[in-house]
């Protein structure tokens, strides 16, 4: 493998560990004792939940669960097999992969390159990076959330919101669940977090070395999903040419971006590039979801599965299937992250915290995509996003004085979505 592209592929990386590493270093020694806990217990659990994963009897696929785990493995040891031939192919190319979302696959060929054809290495490279989460949502809520709030003391929880999302991360099952298979999720959401909090970061102040881990890291999401991309940049982007004092420039500086991009598809290298970015982009979308009409139908019926599926409440007729161990996740998901995650975005939204943009501006775009692409039901797709809903939660808990309906109002809205759901299962036969 050509060593400066080696090089070029573990700078996301690297970056990561790095900005772990120096945030971790300015903690004080009780505060680095709680969260080395969180994140060991985090790492233990999904441990645990491996192992009694892939104990499961497979209906499939080899040793493997999903469809997607089994043309990732046979995708990538055969590029693997083409590295130790000597062959370095382009792989975004039609001939190879046909997409830009290449990263994965090459993570795995490369432990493959090295190790052989050994799945269960990154598997365990992906239990390790989802421990990550933990600390990573940790220093993300310190960077959002005011600290010491004198308003807030006596009327909050005793715990802080940094602390609260780390335990809400450590028994989020979910996590644990993707973490177990051979699937790009968790490393997506290590670097979407990642670079959240490298934004807030830059927010709060301007620093260089955090401006170089960023570029690292959207360049590592680029390959892995392009359109986490543009959805984290999208809040920076919002706040430079609306709300920043020289957003004037930022506009002058998007038009010549804009300018720059047209003119770079007189390079034939350059037009590939953007034609594929423009194909993957379109080829997630649905036929019925290039018209107006037909989009906004697509997406208002997709809606309830985004935030919900897979229904943890239903149990089909049959055999067991994989889907049931998502079920404790989704139950946290139902009755602890969401309700709280909207009385804490509602509270943001009021108080008009520009950080939280930045937070919020993320899951626009994204939740469009996903409901018209998949119409809603996404679980694996998802959860790149689940940390912010952990973070919004977490904001939601500690303040505890403050807006108490909203999630009430949540819990009777789901009771009366289950039993409708139920109802209209049992008149379908499927109960």
């Amino acid at each position: 493998m050509p060593v400066l592209s080696s090089i070029f592929f573990t700078l996301p990386y690297i970056a990561l560990v790095a900005t772990l590493i120096i945030s971790w270093r300015r903690l004080d020694k009780e505060t680095s004792r709680f969260l080395f806990i969180a994140t060991t217990c985090t790492l233990i659990l999904h441990i645990i939940y491996a192992i009694c994963l892939q104990r499961m009897p497979v209906p499939r696929h080899g040793r493997f669960f999903f469809i997607d785990e089994y043309g990732y493995d046979r995708y990538s040891w055969a590029i693997a097999s083409e590295w130790r031939a000597g062959h370095f192919p382009s792989l975004w190319t039609d001939k190879y992969l046909g997409t830009l979302h290449t990263g994965w696959n090459r993570i795995l060929a490369a432990v493959y390159y090295v190790f052989g054809h050994k799945p269960d290495i990154p598997i365990m490279l992906n239990i390790l990076m989802s421990a990550l989460l933990t600390p990573l949502c940790f220093f993300t809520a310190r960077a959002l959330f005011p600290q010491n709030s004198a308003t807030h003391n006596e009327k909050c929880v005793s715990s802080t919101p940094d602390k609260t999302v780390a335990l809400l991360c450590a028994v989020y099952f979910s996590f644990a669940f993707w973490a177990a298979f051979l699937m790009r999720d968790i490393f997506i959401s290590v670097l979407f977090l990642c670079g959240l909090y490298l934004i807030l970061i830059l927010y709060n102040r301007w620093n260089i070395w955090a401006m170089a881990a960023l570029a690292a890291c959207l360049c590592g999401l680029m390959i892995l999903r392009i359109y986490s991309v543009g959805a984290l940049l999208l809040g920076p982007a919002a706040y430079l040419l609306l709300m920043h004092r020289e957003h004037k420039k930022a506009w002058l500086a998007l038009v010549a971006c804009a300018a720059v991009l047209i003119l770079a598809r007189v390079f034939i290298p350059m037009r590939d590039y953007q034609n594929q970015v423009i194909y993957t982009f379109l080829n997630n979308l649905p036929d019925e979801g290039k018209t107006v009409w037909g989009s906004l139908y697509h997406c208002a019926r997709g809606v309830p599965r985004f935030f919900l599926a897979p229904y943890a409440w239903y149990i089909s007729p049959g055999p067991p299937v994989i889907d049931y161990m998502l079920y404790p996740g989704q139950w946290v998901l139902y009755l602890l992250i969401l309700p709280y995650a909207l009385k804490g975005l509602w509270l943001l939204i009021r108080e008009n915290t520009v950080g939280s943009l930045f937070v919020i501006a993320p899951i626009i775009p994204s939740v469009f995509l996903f409901l018209l692409a998949y119409g809603g039901s996404v679980p694996r797709q998802r959860v790149y996003l689940e940390p912010l809903f952990i973070l919004f939660a977490a904001w939601g808990l500690y303040r505890k004085d403050k807006a108490r309906g909203i999630p009430i109002f949540w819990y009777v809205i789901l009771l009366l979505f289950i039993a409708a759901h139920s109802w209209s299962a049992w008149r379908r036969g499927l109960w």
